[in-house]
């Protein structure tokens, strides 16, 4: 019992330091559904880097990425583009190639 009350008392030093504060009940109560991140064939991979190849700064693009345990949808223009690092910026927001499901220039 000691050291299970010795781990909640650690665990909640830390509580200061959640970012999301909140959204963990949020997930529980069902207010957000939590999605698995999909395995992708290598098919739609070579797609995906052939559509990042082609996206240069300025050109307006619709990215479907992984964020916040859950896929949505970006639509905006390229602010940056990283291929050293895998990140592409829409707008003010950085997604990296890692988390990208579909990316097309609109």
């Amino acid at each position: 019992m000691s050291e299970e009350r010795n781990r909640a008392s650690r665990a909640v030093q830390f509580s200061a330091f959640d970012a999301l504060k909140g959204y963990g009940e949020l997930i529980k109560a069902g207010l957000i559904v939590k999605e698995e991140r999909r395995e992708l064939s290598e098919d739609v991979i070579a797609e995906i880097a052939q559509n990042l190849s082609a996206i240069k700064k300025g050109v307006t693009v619709k990215v479907t990425h992984y964020k916040d345990l859950r896929y949505q949808t970006s639509v905006g223009t390229v602010t940056g583009i990283d291929p050293t690092f895998g990140i592409l910026t829409v707008e003010k927001e950085a997604i990296h190639f890692s988390d990208i499901l579909s990316v097309k220039i609109i």
